[in-house]
């Protein structure tokens, strides 16, 4: 028998969830690429990050797939699910982060593997968006992990489509992505000031809220051939902000006690940090490289943690 859907307003657990691993490293290779740009680091570094992203996602979709299989019905239970449905983007957005690193080496199948990708992802977001319109969402199922495979999985889109080429689809993905930041925004926030607060095993994902405006100001740099622009600055001071929440956040993170779902940072670390040094690069600011390479480094480490007490975690060693 198929397990229960998770109520609203709770938290899924499963193979789904897991998908924030390959994400966080492949957005961790996308900072080595970009520091290998400004600061000649080692090309093996984006590579070993990308290979690894690669790995975890196969592993992760296969054994999704299989337990769909051996569970009929649970993948359509899943992408109905007004909670669990946003986690069912999560294979396509992560693909597409590993399209434009696949393009330096076969281009004409990243081409064709983003177009299955963006496909995919572009059926997600309409069931999504019909969903809405249709009032089947409770609004206390609504989480900060919407805005991850939809908002920033829109900008990723126009990253994936920049890398292989396709510049005007690049753009149009963009305007996609800032569409569907000021729908999910105002839901959330909605959701905030009028319903119960968020369960305390969702509470990481409020480290998600600063992948929309890292990724749009990725996607527009990608774009904009690393220009700094008004439209950057704006991003900045968004992200900026959103980081300084993140610190007064630190002591409801504490208080929760880790667990996979801390995995929720990983992705947010990597985009911060890519967007940190390409701004930092544009502003032409003394020590760039320096700046590069220390940015670099916290990202890397601070994943590096995360997978170190994972491991920990999941082969029962000591606990603090």
């Amino acid at each position: 028998m198929r397990a229960a859907p998770p109520p609203p307003g709770g938290m899924p657990t499963g193979v789904i969830t897991l998908f924030a691993v390959p994400l966080g490293l492949a957005g961790l290779g996308g900072v080595w690429v970009e520091a290998q740009a400004v600061a000649s680091a080692p090309a093996w570094a984006g590579d070993a990050a990308y290979a690894g992203a690669a790995v975890a996602w196969l592993i992760l979709t296969v054994a999704y797939l299989a337990q769909g299989l051996r569970r009929p019905g649970m993948l359509g239970a899943d992408l109905r699910n007004p909670v669990t449905g946003p986690l069912t983007a999560y294979p396509p957005v992560v693909g597409m982060l590993m399209v434009p690193h696949l393009g330096l080496y076969a281009h004409t199948a990243a081409e064709w593997i983003c177009g299955v990708f963006v496909a995919t992802l572009m059926l997600l977001v309409a069931a999504m968006l019909t969903n809405l319109f249709r009032g089947d969402v409770p609004l206390a199922a609504v989480h900060p992990g919407y805005f991850l495979p939809y908002a920033a999985g829109a900008s990723i889109t126009s990253i994936a489509l920049d890398g292989i080429g396709a510049r005007t689809a690049a753009l149009t993905a963009v305007g996609a992505g800032l569409f569907l930041w000021v729908v999910l925004s105002a839901l959330f926030f909605t959701r905030l000031a009028t319903q119960e607060a968020l369960p305390a095993a969702a509470t990481p994902l409020l480290s998600v809220l600063l992948a929309s405006p890292a990724t749009a100001g990725i996607a527009w740099f990608a774009a904009h051939e690393n220009r700094i622009d008004p439209v950057i600055d704006a991003l900045a001071g968004v992200i900026l902000l959103l980081i300084l929440v993140q610190v007064h956040l630190l002591p409801d993170y504490r208080r929760v006690g880790f667990t996979l779902g801390f995995w929720a940072f990983a992705f947010p670390i990597a985009l911060t940090t890519n967007f940190g040094v390409r701004w930092l690069n544009g502003l032409h600011i003394a020590d760039s490289e320096a700046w590069a390479w220390l940015l670099t480094s916290l990202a890397t480490v601070s994943i590096a943690a995360l997978a170190a007490r994972s491991l920990v975690l999941v082969f029962g060693g000591p606990r603090t």
